[in-house]
């Protein structure tokens, strides 16, 4: 620096050397950044070292480095080669920004640069539980909707689901407009279905299954042989049909137990007995067909069915088909003649068999019959009422009993009165009065016994009305009436009448006072002001029918008190502050009775002023030099108006001049204290309802106001700190340069830091923690506080630099599964994917074990995993990844995935109970499983079980197995079934013995058909016949035992034959009931047959 340095006068030439240090510039974007090829999503994306300092330059030559790259959807990892690896978050597309410092080596320059992420289709995902399907039904079509298909897929795109592909394995699917599928099942399937389909979003389809449980549905029995031929039945006679006889030709697949049920006829109606069998009654006089119409059930479904019976034809004696004759009423003590026409009238012979009438009586007379077939009837002395006329209508042949009524009508007497009339009870003036029936007939008697009634009952000094419900009359006597009552009437017995009077004595009744005219209109009262109504205003309008003097009693105010004064009226004092209307109600009393009666009173308005009727406001205090506001309700609170005027605040202001008041336009006041006043401030000030005002005053509190730390003097210089070392400041370091004019004691609290965080010690210094790996300069930023306030403060550091052991910083590699007893190789990359060094090092990996298993490092740095033998799960390999000075941990797993292994009978199998022949038998599952295990420890289940003399059926609730048998079979029985664990399966076999168990005759074909008997003549039946259509599936031999006959009686001959005698007289349907015997069980039979009527009876 060359200058003059002059004195005014002369002036010397003079140079002075100045040295410049050099100062390092930052790198800048001096050219165009370069445009990323678009990425994928889910795809890890590489930006080389070269792409990230496109553009950049630095103006004093320095090499450029790439720090701290980060993306906001993802993260980054950087290579050995300085290029960038980026980890998108996952199914993430759409713009990526990477945000990074490029750096000289002592300055940084923040960067960024902007890639697209393109989509790319996201197949449909099980994400929750599948749907649980309703059970299906055998041979019945089912529909599942598409939700239920759906349930529990989510696609991360949004896209719209579809199924496609359905198929099962046992029956066909075809889908429906709505997107659900109906599916069609295999002929009399039942039990487990799966549901195999894709589920799609348009471009991506995941496999899937769902279950479906279908029940067994019973099936109906089938007519598979011919019916029964029924024996012919008679007209009018019980018939009997059997189960046996209705079952025959039906059988059922299911081998359920058949019973016929719900029988009708077209010509009858049938009842069932407690054997089973069915009692026939027809229609009355009905020959001809019948059709028998039935349900032959099997406990679950029923087959319509019908029969055929022929009714033979039999005599009918008459019958009354139709309405008997009603007889013209007789006379009492006169002849009557009924003809042959009435007697038979309605009576009918389907046989058209010419009637006659025979044996004619009569219960109060007697009876003759008359040449033309006519009958006389002479009834009894003076007998009047019904007659019953018994008698006998024949057709020739049998005779049926009819009877018909003739009413014989009495003659008339007239009633008299026999004996003492009723003496009736006083009655009072002015109340109803009822006389009973009882009271007005008292006294008169008929000696027909002819019910006797009153009517026409009239009095002279009131109204008289018959009460309808009995017979009594309510008696109105005539107003204010009192003395003696004629009661005149008429006494009737229907047909004849008689006039009689009766005597009832009306007592006197007070009248009560009435108000008959108008009550005066009282002037208006004050509020406060007690009030005098007089006794004749208070009586003014009511008059007492019986002059009695009146008076006025117990008079009461429902808004203030009343008292009686010696003239008879009355003071009115009203409740304090009411005004409004006021009722007076009182009694007018005439000495015995009292009327009720009220009075309106008006009382006029008078003002009342504000008063403090409870606790006023209690301000929260202020501050020294701070403004105030005051609200109306503070102001107002504990003040009341009785009139409920609204309240106000007037001529607020501050006493002592400590301040102002201005009101605001919401009614609240500002107050405005003098300048550094602190203490009591009282506000003074009226309450005014708008008419009067009331004085009132209100205190405030003003608090002192403390005064903030300041800095006054030049802040600590802290010595520097080193990256990820402690560091500590003292509160002498922090409160260096602050001073508080008040002479309080500071203190340096709340200390943060912008790369890192700091803890108080218990002497008030403050230990710094950095960030991880953080070095460049710190600030330090707390308060100054003197106890009440608080001064903001910052403080300068620099931390310096230190090397930095490699970090886990991005997600670990996720290894494919391997497999159980395979060796399984895992590369340098993979065990140390996610690792970085700040500070660029190369990283390698040592010391690698695994927890269920030995590791070998190759050549090329990756390892090879030998697992221990059969073991499956996660495999923990544990080792050090370094960065050539420092190490760090690190843990990678591996699943390794089990291999099954098929189940092995390796215990005893269970030996099952002995079942019976013909008997349903249920094996448990535990029963099929014992003896057989998994070393997968996998659920074990059975399938496919058969039996070689038999069928078997799952049960769904248990999975145990029930076994039917073949019929009547006996012996041993070998169960093949299959032991699968979901993967595996194995065949196995189950012995069952079956015990013989005898089987008891049973009619298979068609019973012997009897042909007609005689009347009166014995009839023998041969043990065939009694056999016919009997077999025994164990071959025993049969015999007949108890034979005997509903008309009748049986005896049992030499060859095994049975000789019936038929009751004497007999004929019509004959039954044999009897007993079939193998030796061991016996089965009861019946047999019909026809007794035919003797013709020649003289020949027996």
């Amino acid at each position: 620096l060359r200058y003059v340095v002059s004195d005014g006068t002369a002036s010397t030439a003079a140079t002075l050397a100045l040295e410049l240090g050099a100062v390092n510039d930052v790198p800048e974007l001096t050219g165009e950044q370069p445009t990323l090829a678009q990425g994928a999503e889910d795809t890890a994306y590489t930006v080389s070292l070269a792409q990230l300092l496109q553009g950049f330059a630095d103006v004093d030559g320095e090499r450029l480095a790439v720090t701290e790259l980060t993306l906001d959807h993802g993260t980054a990892v950087q290579n050995a080669d300085g290029s960038w690896t980026l980890t998108l978050e996952e199914n993430y597309h759409g713009p990526l920004t990477l945000a990074y410092g490029v750096s000289d080596g002592t300055d940084t320059t923040p960067a960024t640069l902007a890639l697209e992420v393109g989509a790319v289709n996201d197949a449909p995902v099980l994400s929750t539980e599948p749907a649980l399907l309703p059970w299906a039904s055998e041979d019945t079509a089912y529909t599942v909707s598409l939700e239920q298909l759906l349930q529990g897929f989510t696609d991360v795109d949004g896209d719209i689901l579809s199924v496609t592909q359905l198929t099962l394995e046992h029956g066909t699917a075809a889908q429906n407009e709505d997107g659900s599928w109906t599916l069609t099942l295999e002929h009399n399937y039942h039990g487990p279905l799966t549901l195999s389909y894709a589920v799609s979003d348009g471009s991506t389809s995941t496999a899937a299954t769902l279950a479906l449980e279908v029940g067994a549905v019973d099936d109906a029995p089938e007519l598979s042989g011919e019916p029964a031929t029924l024996r012919a039945a008679v007209e009018d006679t019980v018939y009997t049909v059997t189960q046996a006889q209705l079952l025959q030709g039906f059988t059922d697949v299911d081998s359920a137990e058949l019973w016929a049920v719900e029988l009708t006829l077209d010509h009858g109606w049938a009842a069932q007995n407690e054997d089973g069998s069915w009692s026939i009654t027809l229609e009355p006089d009905y020959h001809g067909p019948v059709t028998l119409s039935y349900l032959v059930a099997d406990g679950e479904v029923a087959t319509p069915a019908t029969l055929a019976l022929e009714v033979g034809a039999a005599n009918d004696a008459p019958v009354l088909g139709t309405e008997p004759a009603w007889l013209e009423p007789g006379a009492e003590d006169s002849a009557y003649t009924v003809s042959l026409e009435q007697l038979l009238q309605g009576f009918a012979d389907v046989d058209g068999d010419r009637l006659s009438v025979t044996a004619l009586t009569v219960d109060h007379g007697s009876a003759a019959q008359n040449a033309d077939g006519s009958w006389t009837i002479t009834p009894e002395a003076d007998y009047h009422g019904v007659l019953v006329l018994s008698y006998e209508v024949s057709d020739g042949v049998q005779s049926v009993p009819a009877a018909l009524g003739l009413e014989l009508v009495p003659v008339n007497d007239a009633m008299v009165l026999s004996g003492e009339q009723a003496v009736l009870e006083p009655g009072a003036e002015d109340a109803p009065y009822t006389v009973s029936l009882e009271q007005l007939l008292q006294g008169f008697t008929d000696i027909d016994g002819d019910a006797l009634f009153v009517s026409e009952l009239t009095l002279e000094h009131g109204t008289a009305a018959q009460n309808w419900w009995d017979g009594s009359w309510s008696i109105t006597p005539e107003a204010n009436y009192h003395g003696p009552l004629t009661l005149r009437y008429v006494v009737s017995d229907g047909t004849a009448s008689t006039a009689a009077t009766l005597a009832l004595e009306l007592g006197a009744v007070n009248d009560v006072p009435e108000l008959t005219g108008e009550q005066p209109t009282l002037a208006q009262g004050a509020e406060d002001t007690a009030y005098t109504v007089s006794l004749a205003q208070l009586l003014q309008g009511f008059t007492d029918v019986d002059g009695e003097r009146l008076s006025v009693t117990e008079l009461t105010a429902d808004h203030g008190t009343a008292v009686q004064n010696a003239d008879g009226s009355w003071t009115i004092t009203p409740v304090a502050d009411y005004h409004g209307p006021l009722t007076l109600a009182y009694g007018v009393s005439d000495g015995t009775d009292t009327t009720a009666a009220t009075l309106a009173l008006e009382v006029g308005a008078v003002n009342d002023a504000p008063v403090l009727s409870a606790e006023q406001a209690l301000p929260t205090p202020g501050g020294e030099d701070t403004a105030y506001t005051v609200s109306l309700e503070q102001l107002l609170q504990g003040f009341t108006d009785v009139d409920g005027d609204q309240l106000w605040v007037t001529a607020l202001t501050v006493d002592h001049d400590h301040g102002t008041a201005v009101q605001n336009e919401d009614g609240s006041w500002t107050i405005t204290p003098v300048a550094n006043y602190h203490g009591v401030l009282t506000l003074v000030y009226g309450v005014s309802d708008g008419t009067v005002t009331t004085p009132a005053t209100l205190a405030l509190e003003l608090v002192a106001v403390n005064d903030l730390p300041e800095l006054s003097g030049t802040a600590a210089a802290l010595p520097a700190a080193v990256e990820d070392a402690p560091y500590t400041v003292t509160q002498a370091q922090l409160l260096q340069g602050f001073t508080d004019v008040e002479g309080a004691a500071l203190w340096a609290v709340d200390l943060t830091l912008d790369h890192g965080w700091a803890a108080q010690s218990e002497d008030g210094s403050w230990s710094i923690t950095l960030e991880p790996d953080y070095h460049g300069p710190v600030t330090l930023s707390y308060g100054v506080s003197d106890g009440i306030d608080t001064t903001a403060a910052t403080l300068a550091l620099q931390v310096g630099a230190a090397n930095d052991a490699p970090v886990l910083s991005a997600g670990p590699a996720w290894l494919e599964p391997g497999a159980e007893d395979l060796p399984y190789t895992v590369s340098l990359e993979q065990l140390l994917q996610g690792f970085a060094d700040v500070d660029g090092d190369r990283l390698s990996v040592t010391a690698l074990t695994v927890d269920h298993g030995s590791a070998a490092q190759n050549a090329d740095g990756s390892w090879r995993i030998t697992p221990e033998a059969d073991y499956h799960g996660v495999l923990v390999l544990s080792y050090e990844v370094s960065d050539g000075v420092q190490s760090v941990a690190a843990t990678l797993g591996l699943e390794l995935v089990p291999v099954n292994d098929a189940m092995v009978l390796s215990g005893e199998q269970a030996v099952l109970e002995p079942g019976a022949e013909d008997l349903p038998y249920t094996v448990s599952l535990e029963q099929l499983l014992q003896g057989f295990t998994d070393v997968d420890g996998d659920a074990l289940f059975v399938s496919e079980l058969s039996v070689d003399h038999g069928t078997a059926a799952q049960n769904w609730w248990d999975g145990s197995w029930s076994i039917t048998p073949e019929a009547d079979y006996h012996g041993p029985l070998a169960l093949s079934y299959v032991v699968g664990d979901g993967v595996a399966s194995t065949t196995a076999t189950l012995a069952l013995e079956l015990g013989a168990v005898n089987d008891a005759p049973v009619l298979g074909g068609e019973p012997a058909v009897l042909e007609p008997g005689t009347q009166d003549a014995a009839y023998t039946v041969s043990l065939e016949q009694l056999l016919q259509g009997v077999t025994d599936a164990d071959g025993d031999t049969l015999a007949v035992s108890g034979l005997s006959a509903d008309h009748g009686t049986a005896a049992q001959n030499a060859d095994g034959s049975w000789s019936i005698t038929p009751e004497a007289g007999y004929s019509g349907a004959l039954t044999l009931s009897y007993g079939v015997s193998d030796g061991t069980d016996v089965t009861e039979l019946t047999l019909g047959t026809e007794l035919a009527p003797n013709p020649h009876p003289e020949l027996f």
